[in-house]
């Protein structure tokens, strides 16, 4: 009796042990690492059927268009081209 006692508990301790090592962080929890959250947009940015997807949604959320607009134009490189386009289309018509 004493020796099943104890095989039980032992049985009990190991399996909540290997339980509780074994759980997996929510996506919340995953993405608040810097170095997952990076992993993740990496993997994202150079593989073409989740980069498409991704765009598509930040595309179609208002305060992802806003937000990706006010970068784009705030980048020189940017405004250059954006007055080099202009500047052409004047001289067009």
């Amino acid at each position: 009796m004493k020796k099943e006692t104890i095989l039980l508990f032992l049985f009990g301790a190991t399996f909540t042990l290997l339980a509780s090592c074994n759980s997996n962080p929510s996506a919340k929890q995953y993405l608040q690492d810097e170095n997952h959250r990076k992993d993740v947009i990496a993997t994202m940015v150079h593989h073409q059927p989740y980069m498409t997807e991704m765009m598509h949604e930040m595309i179609i959320n208002d305060r992802c268009k806003q937000m990706m607009m006010s970068n784009m134009m705030n980048d020189e490189g940017m405004k250059e081209m954006h007055k080099k386009a202009t500047n052409l289309y004047i001289l067009i018509f």
